[in-house]
């Protein structure tokens, strides 16, 4: 199965999803005048559209009450689940104006990533993804920036082939040990237990 691509509300031009067939993609509310922006055509418009201020027209709709127990991007998250996708890029939904949102979407990325799913939030300069168990390479320009944190709890991770290496060091989410590492061209990150948010500059490349 392919990608599903979801676009959110902030701006992604400098790295816009790219989609082919076999991928779907879902527009989330205002993320309906990025993917206008961008000449992209959803396979799906969903949320509760307060942010946009009106319903689109069309169809594959899906609407939802303003009051819910769910951001959007969670709601087309679970629309993508519902259809089978296991992989997810998501645009846009980085560097708003509301912190708090970006912080719901991380921890989105740690629930995908216990769902043994694999998920990328793109922003404008880095991006992040989110691993509970084996190896990450990032590969890239040497001295191109990455960090390391943990989420819900303790996480014990090994980072080799970097200028900070670490071997089965413990992170807490209490403190951020794992800020501002730079590759060494080629760079393996590996989770031995709990979840860590691996954040790096776009054109670094992951695996």
């Amino acid at each position: 199965m392919g990608i599903c691509y979801i676009i959110g509300a902030s701006e992604c031009d400098e790295i816009a999803p790219r989609p082919i067939t076999g991928d779907f993609l879902i527009a989330a509310d205002r993320g309906v005048l990025t993917a206008e922006r961008l000449g992209i055509t959803p396979d799906l418009l969903l949320g509760d559209f307060d942010s946009l201020g009106y319903l689109p027209s069309g169809e594959n709709i899906k609407t939802y009450p303003v009051e819910k127990d769910d951001t959007d991007i969670g709601l087309a998250i679970r629309a993508g689940r519902a259809r089978g996708y296991r992989d997810f890029y998501i645009y846009g939904a980085l560097g708003g104006a509301r912190p708090d949102h970006a912080f719901a979407n991380y921890q989105l990325l740690a629930a995908l990533a216990r769902e043994g799913c694999r998920a990328v939030l793109f922003g404008r300069g880095q991006s992040v993804t989110a691993r509970t168990h084996g190896v990450l390479s990032l590969s890239g320009s040497a001295g191109a920036l990455f960090s390391v944190f943990a989420v819900s709890g303790d996480a014990t991770v090994s980072i080799r082939g970097a200028k900070y290496p670490l071997e089965r060091g413990v992170l807490s989410p209490e403190y951020p040990l794992g800020i501002s590492n730079a590759l060494d061209a080629r760079t393996e990150i590996e989770v031995h237990t709990g979840c860590a948010l691996i954040f790096f500059e776009n054109g670094v490349e992951i695996s």
